[in-house]
């Protein structure tokens, strides 16, 4: 096993606070250390997948379709969360 670098950790740290805060308080709160955590780590699919649930749990659906188009582009066959919700709700009407 190889030991993660501090800047590796802090990396792993934003991440895990940002879902955490999805999980438990889908507000503000999870927006700055997700998209911290997107930056630190753009090709993370799932830090983009819980920041485009974020945007779109804070009633930002411009940011989240965003989201999904970056997450789109990095692999177009991914299908997470955020994809599968906008889906959903696109099918529905809403």
């Amino acid at each position: 096993m190889v030991a993660a670098s501090g800047r590796d950790k802090g990396r792993v740290c934003k991440f895990s606070l940002g879902n955490a805060c999805v999980e438990l308080d889908p507000g503000e709160q999870a927006v700055a250390p997700l998209r911290r955590a997107a930056e630190l780590m753009p090709e993370c699919l799932q830090a983009l997948d819980f920041l485009g649930l974020a945007y779109l749990k804070t009633g930002d659906p411009q940011s989240a379709a965003e989201q999904l188009q970056i997450l789109k582009g990095l692999d177009p066959t991914f299908e997470g969360s955020l994809s599968k919700l906008l889906s959903t709700e696109k099918a529905s009407g809403r």
